[in-house]
């Protein structure tokens, strides 16, 4: 069997999520796909857990080159398989960052945008979220730091000084968007502040709930 069609059906396991699981939960569907958009460091993986303890938010999974950072809602595969599955079609984005390349199932985004009832969230990249995203309806969260100087030391001690500038970028890339009243209002901006991670995963909440009653 070719390696990249073992990844797709290896795909649904993971994370204790076999097969029966996921197949239940897209007959239902998705009312509201979030974007969760942000720097690295910033905190998303733990929004998406608690979200996902919570209230039984689904989270779509992303084929990624890099290596593993333990739970991190991602499928860990070589250069070779992703490149696969980018041939054959099973990818409904592909972004390469620092080297290392990103892809969200195709089949994952299509069932999810096909449902009713549900909440599906996504750790998406803020820089192509237009590119991928625009042209179906979804709602994106900007998670932002309490400060630059707070997401750069953080960064630095989890041992990822790599993404120190990107993220410092991003963090500028944002301040523009927010200055911009037109821009801005295609967004929704959390602050993950250090010890209230309560507060982010409420504010992230009340967002998707206003916005599922108005689709």
């Amino acid at each position: 069997m070719d390696v990249c069609l073992r990844c797709v059906i290896a795909f649904p396991v993971i994370w204790g999520w076999d097969c029966q699981s996921r197949f239940s939960f897209f007959v239902k569907g998705a009312r509201v796909l979030i974007l969760l958009l942000g720097p690295s460091g910033v905190g998303k993986t733990s929004i998406i857990e608690e979200m996902v303890r919570r209230f039984s938010w689904t989270p779509l999974m992303s084929y990624v080159t890099r290596a593993s950072r333990g739970r991190d809602f991602k499928i860990h595969v070589s250069h070779q398989d992703f490149e696969c599955l980018a041939k054959y079609g099973k990818l409904w984005s592909d972004v390469t960052q620092l080297g290392e390349r990103y892809g969200t199932s195709k089949a994952e985004v299509t069932l999810a945008l096909q449902g009713q009832h549900e909440f599906c969230i996504l750790d998406f990249s803020l820089t192509r979220r237009q590119e991928f995203f625009s042209h179906v309806p979804h709602l994106p969260v900007v998670v932002m730091p309490e400060s630059p100087e707070t997401l750069a030391d953080r960064l630095k001690s989890i041992g990822r000084e790599d993404r120190v500038r990107s993220a410092q970028e991003e963090m500028c890339l944002l301040e523009e968007i927010r200055e911009d009243p037109l821009r801005a209002r295609e967004y929704r901006f959390v602050v993950n502040r250090t010890g209230e991670l309560d507060t982010a995963v409420s504010a992230i909440r009340g967002h998707a709930d206003e916005w599922a009653k108005r689709t």
